[in-house]
């Protein structure tokens, strides 16, 4: 089984909870506190598909820790949430670079997010997604 390791603050938590929903049975879906727990949970995975990253985790900024993580990591897709705290011009150079395979900035939606997971992991993409079944309350 696949996983998808998260590295985001606990605002982003509840959408990313549902963003995710459709994804629990395919992938073990892990949440890490730190760029440390990151890389461990990386260095223990056999077959860890990507990382969701938040720019910017408790007032530090962690597109410094991209390159550590590239290098010692290749093979893991990286996927960046913005939130404002990222220039156009380094968002560009991020992707130039490879240091990430795609940015997705706030605020963003649930389809999205999933959208990246499949084409980042290489899920085949169901013809629909889970929220799509449920019922809509007025």
């Amino acid at each position: 089984m696949k996983t998808i390791v998260l590295l985001v603050n606990k605002g982003t938590m509840p959408m990313m909870s549902f963003s995710l929903k459709g994804f629990e049975k395919i992938a073990d879906i892990r949440y890490v506190k730190d760029v440390a727990q990151l890389m461990q949970v990386f260095s223990m995975q056999q077959e860890c598909c990507m990382a969701i990253i938040e720019s910017k985790i408790n007032e530090t900024l962690i597109t410094d820790s991209l390159p550590e993580i590239r290098k010692k990591f290749e093979n893991v897709k990286l996927l960046i949430i913005d939130s404002g705290d990222i220039t156009q011009e380094q968002i560009i150079e991020l992707i130039r670079t490879h240091m990430c395979h795609s940015v997705v900035l706030k605020p963003f939606t649930a389809q999205k997010i999933s959208d990246n997971i499949y084409t980042l992991c290489g899920f085949p993409k169901p013809s629909k997604s889970w929220y799509e079944h449920t019922k809509k309350i007025n």
